[in-house]
Parts: C-alpha cells; sequence; structure tokens
C-alpha cells in the first residue's frame, strides 16, 4: 500500500512539473526569452511588468475620477443658483468627491473670514495639488518608454557583433543564436515602448484636461463671487430703503391718528 502511495504521489510530482514546464514554455514565452539572451531580455520582461503595473494604477486613477464627475455639472448648477446662499452651496459641495468640486469648496470654506483673492490662492493651490496627484507615476512610464528603446537597440547591436563574430568562425549555429538576440531584444523594446508610451500620452492629455476644467471652474466661481458682492450692497441698500419708507408711512400714520384723536377730543367738548 506504501508503494502505490509514494507512486500516486510521483505521478501527481510529475504531472505538476509537466504542466509547469507547458506553462512556462507555451503561456510565458521563456524559449523566446533564453534566445534573446538573458541579460538583456530579462530587463526588459522586469520593465514590462513595472510598466503594466503603473498603467493599471493609473487607469484604475482616472476610473474613479469619471466615476465621481459624472453629476459635476448638476453640482455646479446647485452651487451658483440664484438666490445664492452660502450655506445651500457648501451643502450641495460637502456630498461630492469631484476634484473639480473639492476646489470649489476650499475656496469657499473660508471665505468669509478671507477676501475672494486669498480664497482663491488657496483653491488653486489644492488644484495645483489635484493635477500633481493626476501625474502621479508618468515619469516613471516616461523613463521606462526611454529605457526601452536603448535597451532593444542595444541587444540589437550585441546581436550584429556576434553575427559577425559567428561569421568570421563559420559558426551556423552561433549565427542564428545570435540573430534571435537581435531580433527578439528589438521586438521586446518596441513592445514595452508601446506598453509605456500609449498610456503615458493618454494619461498626460487626461491630466491636460482636468488641469483646464479646474482653472476654468475656478475663474468662473471668482467671477460669480463678484457678481454676488457687487449684488449684496445693492441688496442692503434697497433693505435700508424699504426699512426707510416703511418707518415713514408708520410715523405719517400715527400723526393722521393722533389729528383724529384731537379732532375728536374737540368735537366732543
Amino acid at each position: 500500500m506504501d508503494g502505490d502511495g509514494d507512486q500516486v504521489s510521483l505521478t501527481k510530482n510529475s504531472c505538476f512539473t509537466e504542466a509547469t514546464v507547458f506553462y512556462w514554455n507555451y503561456t510565458m514565452f521563456y524559449p523566446y526569452i533564453v534566445d534573446g539572451g538573458l541579460v538583456w531580455m530579462l530587463p526588459l520582461v522586469f520593465l514590462s511588468y513595472c510598466a503594466l503595473a503603473f498603467a493599471l494604477e493609473r487607469a484604475w486613477y482616472w476610473m474613479c475620477y469619471f466615476w465621481y464627475s459624472h453629476r459635476r455639472q448638476d453640482t455646479l448648477a446647485k452651487i451658483m443658483c440664484e438666490p445664492w446662499q452660502q450655506s445651500e452651496a457648501i451643502t450641495a459641495m460637502m456630498h461630492s468627491s469631484d476634484a473639480v468640486v473639492l476646489a470649489l469648496r476650499e475656496m469657499l470654506q473660508d471665505y468669509p473670514k478671507v477676501n475672494l483673492a486669498i480664497a482663491e490662492r488657496k483653491a488653486r493651490f489644492f488644484a495645483d495639488s489635484q493635477v500633481q496627484q493626476s501625474r502621479k507615476f508618468l515619469d516613471i512610464l516616461t523613463v521606462i518608454a526611454n529605457v526601452a528603446g536603448t535597451l532593444g537597440l542595444l541587444g540589437t547591436v550585441v546581436g550584429i557583433s556576434l553575427i559577425f563574430k559567428s561569421l568570421a568562425s563559420e559558426d551556423s549555429k552561433g549565427v542564428a543564436l545570435a540573430l534571435s538576440t537581435a531580433v527578439y531584444t528589438t521586438v521586446a523594446g518596441i513592445i514595452l515602448f508601446l506598453m509605456s508610451y500609449l498610456p503615458l500620452f493618454f494619461f498626460q492629455k487626461l491630466s491636460e484636461h482636468l488641469e483646464d476644467s479646474l482653472d476654468a471652474c475656478i475663474q468662473k466661481f471668482k467671477d460669480f463671487l463678484e457678481v454676488q458682492e457687487t449684488l449684496q450692497p445693492a441688496a442692503s441698500k434697497a433693505v435700508a430703503l424699504a426699512n426707510q419708507v416703511s418707518a415713514t408711512e408708520a410715523a405719517t400714520d400715527e400723526d393722521d391718528e393722533d389729528e383724529a384723536d384731537e379732532e375728536g377730543k374737540k368735537t366732543t367738548a
């Protein structure tokens, strides 16, 4: 019985080993890595995984950004509605995680205590931090894109030099190996360049669009608050004038009542 158990265990281990070898050979392109030269291909493979990881992280960031900003126009309409109330605007901002709305909330949060210029500077400082956050890891993708072409070209040059060396010694097998080194490193460098440059270009455009949206919305909200500042003194004067008219009318009514009382007393006398 023990022999049968050992045989079953060995069979399972051999099956696992064969499956692992098959996976590495036909799924992970391991033969191409070996034929291209481990010295040149392993850095390219490592950088390709790094580029993929950073690209997926940025993709998740922008998916969250678009999810938070899909109701931006409705929120801005509530913030800049007429008649404007600061408490209602802050309440509308509290339920949003959009970067633009957060910048406007930063601008409006201390607005009664500070003037409009200081509030605008605070909003723009917050907007700059949001733009910098949107450009996270883009420098690394830029470096990977630049290094990809360099490593691919280096592998190509080394492969060509090995080809000439093999031709000089009339080694046909060496020529084939050197040619595979040149070709595989070139292809790997091009693939790595595309994996890093295309997401980099796309994310840079999105970051520029976010920066333009922040600048436009902050300027629009600043103009709106300036209009409200000009309307508030006029509204105060109108209220004071209405109070003055009401006081004058009340005083006139009291005088009329006094005159009526005096006439009534004279008539009685």
